[in-house]
């Protein structure tokens, strides 16, 4: 199945939750927040967090700077 990650399409397989979706893009999951159709998921729900065709996430990572 597919779900779309900051607007790009991602294969991830059937039953995938979101700490997986991270694996499979090779994303450490420190420094990462995750919202999924506009609702943020904390952090402690994601590898609960059972994803569905066509979910749609936003990725924010964090940048340091000033």
């Amino acid at each position: 199945m597919t779900v779309n990650v900051n607007h790009k399409e991602i294969a991830v397989n059937e039953s995938a939750n979101l700490v997986d979706l991270l694996l499979s893009m090779d994303i450490p999951q420190k420094g990462v927040a995750l919202a999924v159709n506009n609702t943020v998921v904390p952090k402690n729900d994601w590898a609960t967090f059972v994803l569905e065709q066509n979910m749609n996430i936003t990725l924010i990572r964090a940048t340091q700077g000033g």
